[in-house]
């Protein structure tokens, strides 16, 4: 709430008490270029959570930054070693080693010793606050974050993040669902019909890991917007039947039971985002209910599926 707040000042949304200033303008940095300073920076409150989510576009945005102005020092992979200092590079004369941003004291540093050295610099680097904007510094740490998370094996996308506690995937965030969204179109045609038919809707976009009942990160995009639409008043009273199904390889009992823990999977995902379990029933059909054959691949993963009915 509070980033969404500092953003909307920024954005010259609000008049409270604040000064409005454009995005992509020249945002004040009162932190003095002094060791004090750089000691209060790399601890700041202020600057320790990135104030923007992590999306596709903003981490697209921030590699070529990264790659325009960072990457010939501290290279493509962030491990040090850019065009300056390697040694493909014949004409290499620069002689100080740039920072690695591989080490673990660089991953479990705070986004404001980044921030810092964007604004003044660090040893024999120059600053670059008059080459990047406020949002583009903060699209280059989130770069510099998915180059350590990348290396360490974890996860610092749109989706998810295992890195640290700094930044916010988009996809955590629950926005408002379009009305001419599917999910929102089946909601609308459907509820007065709850009861007398279920109706099923397919969410093609829930993934679970293969063989489990472990929900991949970019399953929320999808399961975000039945938390939403259950979160809307005219629609409070809607009870969801959750329904996993499988394709026919394997045990049935196996399968029975595996579509049945990802029906409950997805239950559980909604009731950790505030949806009443009372709201909400899960079952799975395992084989039972094919929608196409078990031949070809294409046909198994149209029969590997989870989809809900509105029951009331």
């Amino acid at each position: 709430k509070d980033q969404a707040a500092t953003l909307k000042v920024l954005n010259g949304e609000t008049t409270t008490n604040a000064i409005a200033v454009p995005i992509n303008g020249q945002v004040p940095y009162d932190i003095p270029n002094t060791e004090e300073g750089r000691l209060y920076a790399y601890e700041a409150a202020e600057l320790t959570n990135n104030p923007y989510l992590i999306t596709e576009d903003g981490l697209q945005r921030g590699e070529e930054l990264y790659n325009i102005y960072c990457g010939i020092c501290h290279g493509e992979k962030g491990d040090g070693n850019g065009w300056l200092v390697d040694e493909k590079n014949r004409n290499v004369k620069y002689l100080a080693q740039p920072t690695s941003y591989l080490t673990d004291d660089l991953v479990n540093a705070k986004n404001g010793r980044y921030m810092h050295a964007i604004m003044h610099g660090k040893g024999v680097m120059g600053h670059y606050r008059d080459k990047l904007s406020y949002e583009e510094r903060w699209q280059v740490i989130h770069w510099i974050r998915a180059l350590q998370a990348k290396d360490k094996k974890l996860a610092y996308d749109q989706y998810e993040n295992t890195l640290n506690a700094w930044a916010t995937p988009s996809a955590d965030v629950i926005s408002e669902v379009s009305q001419k969204d599917n999910i929102y179109k089946h909601f609308k045609a459907n509820v007065k019909a709850a009861g007398d038919k279920e109706i099923d809707f397919r969410l093609n976009e829930v993934y679970f890991d293969t063989g489990s009942a472990n929900l991949k990160a970019k399953s929320k995009v999808e399961l975000n917007k039945l938390v939403y639409l259950l979160g809307l008043e005219k629609y409070q009273d809607v009870r969801l039947k959750l329904k996993g199904h499988t394709d026919a390889d394997g045990d049935d009992e196996a399968n029975m039971a595996l579509s049945d823990a990802r029906a409950n999977s997805v239950k559980s995902y909604l009731m950790a985002k505030g949806i009443t379990s009372n709201r909400l029933e899960a079952v799975g059909f395992g084989e039972t209910m094919p929608v196409a054959g078990n031949i070809t691949e294409t046909d198994k993963a149209l029969n590997r599926r989870t989809e809900f009915a509105i029951i009331k």
